[in-house]
C-alpha cells in the first residue's frame, strides 16, 4: 500500500509539469539556490547516489537536496533501481508520468531506455509500443518486432497466417492477460472475417516481415532478443535459401567465421559446403592451406581462398611465402586472384618483418599497389636497412601522401643515408618546426631547438560566466562534480549541439575553468584548436602524481603523458577491453602489480580509486622500463602486451625510430608516437628544457625486446 501511495504521489507531482515548482529546482529563486550549501548538498547528493547503487534504503531528502538543480536525476535513479528491482503498474505509471514531464530532456534518455526494455521483457506491449516508435539499439528494435508478432495474434484474421505461426517462447503473457496461442485458439473459434480485413492483416505481416528480414539480413551478432523474431521468420518461410547464403557469405567476408557457421543453419547442406570451407580456412588457415596446395584439384572459392591466405600471411608469413607457389599453380587460378595473393604474401611478410619482403613487393604487378602498399614496402625498406630502396619506393607516392611529415621525415633519412647529411639538411629544417613526432626527430637530426608553436587562444571570461548561466551546463557541471560524467557529457552534447566553433572554444575554456579536462581537449580537438598547448595539456592530480613519480622514479611528465593517451583524464574511464580508470590497468595486471609492490589491491566491487590507480599504473610502467631498459618498447608493452612486442624483435640492432614505425599495429604506434609527443608538451607547459627524442629513444638491439629478469619485488 505504502508502494502504490508513493507512486501515486509521484505521478501527479510530475504530472505539473507547467509548474514553476516542479521537483528538481529547475524554477527556485536564485536567492533561495544561493543560499545552499553547495559542498553539502553535494555529499548528500552522491550519499544518495551510493545507496542507489548499493540496494539500500532511501533516507529522506532535505529541502537543499529537492532544490539542488539535478535532483532530477537522483528520482532518475531510484526510478531506474525500483524497475530492476520490483516492477509494478505504479511504478510504470510513475516512470511515465516523469518521461512526460522530461520529454526530450537528458535526464529521461537512460531511464527511458531501461523502461522500454522492462515492459517489453513483461510483455506490456499497450504500453511498450506507442513509446518505441523511435528506438536504435538492437535489443529494443528486436522488441518492437516481438510487439508487432503478438499483435498479429489479436488481428481477426483466422490465426493461421500471424498469431498462431508466433514462436512459442512468445507466449508468456502478463497475468490476466490471454497468450498468443490463447488468442489463435479463440479467433479460430470466431467468424471468418471479411476478406478486406484478412488482407489488412496479410499486409501488416508482410510488412513485419520486411522488416525482420531486414534486420535478420545484418552480418552482425545480434542479441538474444531477436530470437523470437527470427523463429517467426523462418515460420512465415521468408527465409529463402538465396537469403541464407548472401548473409552468410557477407559473414565470412567480414572475417567472422563463428557467426558463419552459425548463420550457416539456414543454407541448405549442398550451398553450404563450400562456405563451411571458407570457415575453415579462416580458423585453420595453416591445415587449411596445405591440404588445397598439396591437392590442386580440391574445389575452393576464390575469396575463401584469399580470405584464409590472409589469415595465414598475417599469423605466419614465412610458411605462407612457403605455399604460395603451390597455390598460384592451381588449376583455377585467375590473374586476379594470382595478384591478389601476391599481395597478401608481400603485405604479410611486412608485418612480420621477414626479410623476403622487399623481394614480394618486387614481384608485385602495378595493378596491385595501393597506398597501404606504397606505405608497407618502405617501411620494410627501412627494416632492412636498404635506403636506396626506400628512397625509391617513397618517389612512387602520390603527393598526398608522400606530403605527410612521415613520409617526408623518411625521405629526409632515406636522402641522408644515399646521399649525405648535407643534401637532407634541408629537408629536415623543413620538417623541424613542426610540433609532432616526425618535427622532433627531424629537428634532432639538425641539432635544432624543438619548436611547439603554442599560441594561447581568445580566453573570454564575460561569455563564459553567461555560457555557465545556462541550465543545460548548471547541470553539466553539478553532474560532473557529483562524478556523473557520462550524464554530464550529454547535458553538454544537448547545450552546444549547435553551437559554432567560436562559442565551443570558450566552451573548452570553461571546462578547463571547472577541472574538466576531458571535455576540454575534445572540445578543442572538435573545433581544430591544437596550437594553445597549455589549454591542451593541464596537470591535474598533481600530488598523485608526484607521489606515484617518487615511489617509483618514474619522471611525472612520464606518468601525465601516459595517463592523457590512455584515459584522457578521465578516472572513470572503461575500455572494452576491462581495463579501468586513468592509466587504464585491467583488474587483474592492477592486482598483480600491486602485490609486487605492496601496494593496496583494487576495490573488488570496481571502485576508482584516483590516488591508487596512478600509483599502480605507474609501478607497472616502472616494470616495463626495468624489463625493457628503453621508453619506446615500453610503452608498446603497456599498450599492446609482452607477447607481441617480442615477436617484433629485431634480429640486429636498429635505430628506435625504424623500430616504431614498422610497429604492425597501426593502434600502438600511433600510441608509442603521442605519448612521445605528450612528455614533450608536459615538459613545455612546466617551463622546462623539453627532452630530447634522441635520448628519450635509444637503438633497439635483440637483447633490449627479450625478457630480462623478473622485476624484483619493491
Amino acid at each position: 500500500m505504502l508502494r502504490f501511495v508513493r507512486y501515486g504521489l509521484l505521478a501527479a507531482s510530475f504530472m505539473l509539469a507547467a509548474s514553476p515548482l516542479l521537483v528538481g529546482g529547475k524554477s527556485a529563486p536564485k536567492a533561495a539556490a544561493s543560499k545552499l550549501n553547495e559542498a553539502a548538498v553535494q555529499a548528500e547528493f552522491k550519499a544518495a547516489i551510493e545507496r542507489i547503487r548499493q540496494h539500500q534504503p532511501d533516507q529522506p531528502d532535505s529541502a537543499a537536496l529537492q532544490a539542488y538543480v539535478i535532483y532530477d536525476y537522483l528520482l532518475a535513479a531510484r526510478l531506474r533501481r525500483d524497475l530492476e528491482l520490483k516492477p509494478s503498474d505504479d511504478l510504470d505509471a510513475a516512470i511515465s508520468a516523469f518521461l512526460e514531464a522530461h520529454a526530450g530532456a537528458p535526464v529521461a534518455r537512460n531511464l527511458r531506455n531501461d523502461w522500454l526494455t522492462s515492459l517489453a521483457a513483461r510483455r506490456k506491449w499497450d504500453w511498450f509500443m506507442p513509446r518505441a516508435t523511435e528506438v536504435s539499439t538492437p535489443s529494443l528494435i528486436c522488441y518492437r518486432l516481438q510487439g508487432k508478432i503478438a499483435a498479429l495474434a489479436n488481428l481477426p484474421s483466422g490465426g493461421a497466417g500471424a498469431g498462431a505461426s508466433a514462436p512459442g517462447a512468445m507466449a508468456s503473457a502478463p497475468p490476466g492477460q490471454p497468450t498468443p496461442d490463447a488468442a489463435a485458439a479463440s479467433s479460430n473459434s470466431r467468424v471468418a472475417p471479411s476478406q478486406g480485413v484478412a488482407a489488412q492483416a496479410s499486409a501488416t505481416a508482410q510488412d513485419i516481415a520486411a522488416e525482420t528480414l531486414t534486420r535478420w539480413s545484418l552480418a552482425q551478432k545480434q542479441p538474444p532478443e531477436c530470437d523470437l523474431p527470427f523463429t517467426w521468420l523462418r515460420q512465415q518461410g521468408a527465409i529463402t535459401p538465396a537469403l541464407a547464403e548472401t548473409r552468410t557469405r557477407a559473414a565470412l567476408a567480414a572475417d567472422n567465421a563463428k557467426l558463419a557457421r552459425e548463420f550457416a543453419v539456414d543454407v541448405p547442406p549442398d550451398r553450404a559446403a563450400p562456405l563451411l570451407q571458407w570457415a575453415q580456412l579462416l580458423d585453420s588457415s595453416k591445415a587449411a592451406l596445405t591440404t588445397l596446395a598439396s591437392t590442386p584439384m580440391t574445389p575452393v572459392e576464390p575469396a575463401a581462398l584469399s580470405g584464409g591466405f590472409d589469415h595465414l600471411a598475417r599469423a605466419d608469413s614465412t610458411t605462407a611465402l612457403a605455399l604460395l607457389p603451390k597455390l598460384l599453380a592451381r588449376p583455377d587460378m585467375t590473374p586476379t586472384l594470382q595478384a591478389k595473393l601476391q599481395r597478401i604474401a608481400a603485405m604479410g611478410a611486412a608485418y612480420g618483418r621477414d626479410s623476403a619482403a622487399i623481394a614480394a613487393f618486387d614481384l608485385l604487378p602495378e595493378s596491385s599497389v595501393d597506398n597501404d602498399v606504397r606505405e608497407w614496402r618502405v617501411r620494410a625498406a627501412l627494416w632492412a636497412g636498404d635506403w636506396q630502396k626506400a628512397l625509391t619506393w617513397l618517389d612512387t607516392m602520390p603527393p598526398t601522401q608522400a606530403t605527410q611529415p612521415r613520409w617526408r621525415y623518411w625521405r629526409a633519412r632515406a636522402v641522408a643515408a644515399t646521399q649525405g647529411s648535407e643534401a637532407a639538411a634541408p629537408l629536415y629544417a623543413a620538417l623541424s618546426d613542426l610540433r609532432d613526432f616526425y618535427g622532433y626527430l627531424a629537428a634532432d637530426r639538425i641539432h635544432r631547438e624543438y619548436v611547439l608553436n603554442a599560441k594561447a587562444s581568445f580566453d573570454d571570461e564575460t561569455l563564459q560566466k553567461a555560457m555557465a548561466s545556462q541550465p543545460g551546463l548548471i547541470r553539466a557541471h553539478a553532474l560532473f562534480d557529483c562524478d556523473l560524467n557520462d550524464d554530464a557529457m550529454l547535458e553538454w552534447a544537448v547545450t552546444f549541439s549547435a553551437s559554432d566553433n567560436a562559442v565551443k572554444l570558450q566552451a573548452a575554456h570553461l571546462a578547463a575553468r571547472w577541472g574538466w579536462y576531458s571535455q576540454s581537449i575534445v572540445t578543442l580537438a572538435q573545433v581544430g584548436e591544437f596550437d594553445d598547448v597549455r589549454l591542451r595539456y593541464p596537470r591535474p592530480y598533481t600530488s598523485a602524481v608526484a607521489e606515484a613519480s617518487k615511489l617509483t622514479q618514474v619522471p611525472s611528465d612520464w606518468i601525465l603523458a601516459v595517463m592523457r593517451q590512455e584515459s584522457l583524464f578521465r578516472d572513470d574511464a572503461v575500455s572494452r577491453a576491462g581495463a579501468r580508470g586513468l592509466m587504464q590497468m585491467t583488474p587483474s595486471t592492477a592486482a598483480a602489480v600491486a602485490k609486487r609492490w605492496h601496494l593496496p589491491l583494487p576495490d573488488k566491487d570496481g571502485t576508482f580509486d584516483p590516488p591508487m590507480d596512478v600509483q599502480r599504473g605507474a609501478a607497472h610502467l616502472r616494470d616495463l622500463l626495468d624489463k625493457y631498459g628503453q621508453l619506446g618498447l615500453t610503452l608498446a608493452a603497456y599498450n599492446a602486451g609482452a607477447i607481441p612486442v617480442a615477436r617484433w624483435a629485431p634480429t640486429r640492432s636498429m635505430d628506435a625510430d625504424v623500430w616504431i614505425e614498422n610497429i604492425p599495429y597501426g593502434e600502438t604506434r600511433n600510441y608509442v608516437q603521442r605519448i612521445i609527443e605528450h612528455i614533450v608538451a608536459f615538459a613545455w607547459v612546466r617551463d622546462a628544457e623539453p627532452p630530447r627524442l634522441a635520448t628519450l629513444l635509444p637503438p633497439i638491439t635483440p637483447t633490449t625486446v627479450s625478457a630480462r629478469a623478473a622485476p624484483s619485488t619493491k
